[in-house]
């Protein structure tokens, strides 16, 4: 068994050292020819930095600018600043005022709202201005109308309508026919037996006497 020489002990390892060369990781020689060891190195580039923690004069001029806003005073400049930071930095509550305020500025662009609004006014201009002049383009094409008795009068010829316009009191008289010979119509058995056949007799009585009442 050999001995080790007098005045030579034998280096011990550190585990650390031990663990870095097992790894292939060595430290740098520097100029006086120490190794320099990986621990002995800063940890900053490696770490990642802290969230920014907002101080006790920040918090309470976040909340001021946020009660400032609610009754509609204008922001200051740290509400300005405040407005800017990220959303991690900022409490549930600031966050769900801030989405809804953006909600509510979509909403309720008035400019949007206005361009819309002279849009819609534009077209329905346009609509009606084409369908007035369909309309006339339809009524100078038109055939005139003959008036009940089959006397046509050259004079009316151009004119529009050749029925005078009914007074709000002989239109509820008419009305008033109608609604009551409906009546009658369906009180009829022959219409509640054969609808068709009642509307042919009614056709061919309506005939018949619109031509007696011609040739008397």
């Amino acid at each position: 068994m050999d001995l080790p020489k007098r005045g030579a002990l034998p280096k011990k390892r550190s585990s650390l050292s031990k663990n870095l060369v097992s790894s292939g990781i060595k430290g740098k020689r520097t100029a006086d020819g120490r190794r320099q060891n990986l621990t002995s190195l800063p940890l900053a580039d490696t770490e990642e930095e802290a969230p920014q923690q907002l101080t006790k004069a920040e918090k309470r001029a976040l909340k001021r600018s946020e009660l400032m806003q609610s009754v509609g005073a204008p922001a200051s400049q740290t509400a300005a600043r405040l407005a800017k930071l990220p959303p991690h930095m900022l409490s549930k509550s600031a966050l769900r005022r801030q989405k809804r305020k953006e909600r509510e500025q979509l909403a309720g662009n008035s400019n949007g709202m206005k361009d819309v609004a002279s849009i819609v006014d534009e077209v329905q201009i346009e609509h009606d201005q084409a369908k007035r002049a369909a309309e006339a383009a339809s009524k100078v094409g038109a055939a005139p109308l003959l008036p009940p008795g089959g006397n046509h009068d050259p004079s009316q010829a151009g004119s529009s309508s050749s029925r005078p316009a009914l007074s709000s009191r002989k239109r509820k008289q008419v009305l008033a026919e109608e609604r009551s010979r409906q009546e009658h119509i369906l009180s009829d058995p022959a219409f509640a037996k054969s609808p068709f056949a009642a509307l042919r007799q009614h056709a061919r009585n309506a005939l018949a006497f619109s031509d007696g009442a011609a040739v008397d």
